[in-house]
């Protein structure tokens, strides 16, 4: 422990002198304190040392977070998590030093090399899982995963960084309410809404949002302040990362959803479970993950239903206000212009589906309806392109929908057959499915889905 022949160094620039140690420069810069590079002289061993700011020296709260973070670090024994080594106090100021790792963070290594392929990712961020699930089991929650905060070693192997917010289940002083906990980008809902009500799921939540950004680009909430990212953070759907990583798999999508699910009982439960499913995918497996466990997702834009609507009321808006221009003169042929009622009538049954009032099944058939009914008219054109774009997009949800019930109950069924469960797996085809299949689409069997090919698609 230093004592009274550490040395004070109050010029600006000079390093500041700990018995034991020799500082050699400054490595980083925090809000609570500076990181220096140093060497443990006794055993002439490379260290990093965290210092409290000057201004911070009377700050009780400040100096028992440090204390902390140094009890927690030393507590921790992991090759993913940088392990404290000693702790002390230099003229009021205190220090703890902690193993001195070669590297740069994580945001560091996203900005100036580029974003991770998923297989980058999943070699990358496994050790990371592990290293939760062993904090977990300490009884000990990061409160504070950030691409910052995660150090990435010359050999391209990732150490968890600043336990400055960790919490410990020994450690009570730590659980008092108020202040803002974590970084807004990555912190959990819960999180945001109450500090202390953070546990190993919030991190979860922080990797989850990590993985994102290394893999996307960028963080799945953004904004143009604290306030702004928060309310995203708490209100807003996560953003279909294949917006910004087309080359993700289905996998990888499940797996980054059932992270950022805001229900914490709907996330993974602890780190294991979701080291387990990264495993799977590097073996190529899907993941056990339930779909309809799951938040849904921020489409790009509106949804088709939206985008088709709101296309179509305006256009039948723009043609009745210009029905003098297309009215047909006198003895001209009623075929050979566009009559406004004829797309109020399609402007009103898109509208509906839209308000969600007509099922995609009820929808395509008073299209085909409104189709045949006009069939003895010739079509313009015009008319005939915009009537066939709106049954095109009511098949295009009917696929996506589809799709969503096949992808459930695909991972349903690896779940169910994994543990040997066939007679639930023969239930979940059956009944569970007809269920899903009426819910979302209006079609009680696959045999009444309109066209050969998309039922030999699905059956």
């Amino acid at each position: 422990m230093p004592n009274s022949s550490s040395q004070r160094s109050d010029a600006p620039n000079a390093l500041p002198r700990i018995a034991g140690y020799r500082i050699e420069g400054v490595l980083g810069r925090g809000s609570t304190g500076v990181v220096y590079s140093a060497v443990q002289v006794a055993v002439n061993r490379p260290v990093a040392l965290k210092l409290l700011h000057m201004e911070l020296m009377g700050n009780r709260r400040a100096v028992r977070r440090l204390q902390r973070e140094a009890r927690t670090a030393a507590k921790l024994a992991h090759p993913a998590i940088i392990s404290a080594i000693d702790m002390g106090e230099a003229e009021g100021r205190w220090w703890y030093a902690m193993e001195l790792v070669e590297g740069i963070s994580l945001g560091e290594r996203l900005e100036e090399q580029g974003l991770l392929s998923e297989r980058e990712a999943l070699r990358f961020f496994v050790p990371v899982v592990d290293a939760l699930q062993y904090a977990r089991d300490a009884g000990v929650t990061h409160r504070d995963i950030k691409p910052a905060n995660i150090l990435v070693d010359p050999h391209g192997r990732a150490r968890i960084v600043d336990l400055g917010l960790a919490i410990a289940d020994d450690d009570p002083a730590l659980t008092s309410p108020g202040g803002t906990l974590g970084t807004p980008h990555y912190i959990s809902p819960e999180q945001a809404r109450d500090p202390s009500a953070a546990d190993t799921r919030s991190d979860i939540w922080s990797l989850g949002a990590t993985m994102y950004h290394a893999l996307c680009g960028r963080p799945p909430f953004q904004g143009d302040s604290v306030a702004e990212v928060l309310s995203a953070v708490l209100y807003e759907r996560v953003p279909d990362p294949r917006q910004f990583c087309p080359e993700m798999t289905r996998g990888m999508v499940l797996v980054l959803r059932q992270c950022l699910t805001r229900d914490p009982e709907r996330r993974y439960a602890e780190p294991a479970q979701l080291g387990r499913d990264l495993e799977r995918l590097r073996e190529r497996r899907l993941p056990q993950v339930r779909v309809a466990d799951l938040d849904p997702l921020k489409e790009q834009g509106l949804g088709s239903r939206w985008r088709i609507g709101l296309g179509l009321a305006a256009l039948a808006l723009v043609l009745v206000g210009l029905r003098t221009l297309v009215w047909p003169r006198p003895g001209a042929s009623d075929s050979a212009v566009l009559r406004p009622v004829e797309f109020e009538e399609l402007a009103r049954l898109q509208t509906s589906f839209a308000a969600g009032e007509d099922s995609i099944r009820s929808a395509l058939g008073k299209t085909g309806s409104w189709l045949s009914l006009r069939s003895a008219m010739p079509l313009t054109p015009g008319r005939r392109a915009i009537a066939e774009d709106f049954r095109e997009g009511l098949l295009s949800d009917l696929d996506r929908e589809l799709g969503r019930l096949h992808e459930d109950l695909t991972l349903r069924l690896a779940s169910l057959a994994e543990a040997q469960k066939f007679i639930e797996a023969r239930d979940q085809l059956g009944q569970a499915y007809s269920q899903e299949l009426r819910r979302v689409t209006g079609y009680d069997t696959l045999a009444q889905l309109p066209g050969t090919e998309r039922v030999r698609r699905w059956d």
